[in-house]
């Protein structure tokens, strides 16, 4: 990859967070952090990601309205996204209710936690390809491969 891209991670879940960090950055992709919908919105003018990882934040339908936000917004509607509900478990709690599913971007990839690091890097580098930003071949997955 000629040039590194950045991938924006919003979520509330430190471990999460310190997973994907390592993969996608074992993968040569940039990352950035953030833990709020506010948090995010900022993150996403200031750092202009190629891919917006949207995971679980609370409250409740916080991602949602991040996810919407920036599919709204004309200068950020072309970031492709990936958006991770919360488990079964905690679906009631942090996750994406069925209205908000049903209008979810058709162009996001949808996971549901827990999401393996391979598993998430598949997801983001299939976005990079689908928007020109990768080639076609497969990166690496060494550190993915004990996950």
């Amino acid at each position: 990859m000629s040039e590194r891209r950045k991938v924006l991670i919003v979520d509330d879940e430190r471990d999460f967070v310190k997973a994907a960090k390592r993969i996608l950055e074992a993968n040569s992709f940039d990352t950035v952090m953030a833990t709020s919908k506010i948090e995010g919105l900022e993150k996403v003018r200031q750092e202009h990601p190629d891919v917006v990882v949207v995971g679980t934040i609370s409250p409740r339908g916080d991602a949602f309205a991040l996810h919407r936000e920036i599919m709204e917004n004309p200068t950020y509607n072309d970031v492709s996204m990936v958006v991770i509900d919360a488990c079964p478990d905690e679906i009631n709690k942090k996750g994406w209710t069925r209205a908000e599913g049903i209008r979810l971007d058709p162009e996001a990839d949808y996971l549901i936690k827990p999401v393996s690091q391979k598993v998430l890097l598949s997801s983001v580098e299939g976005l990079m390809k689908r928007a020109g930003y990768i080639p076609g071949s497969v990166l690496s997955l060494a550190a993915a491969g004990n996950k």
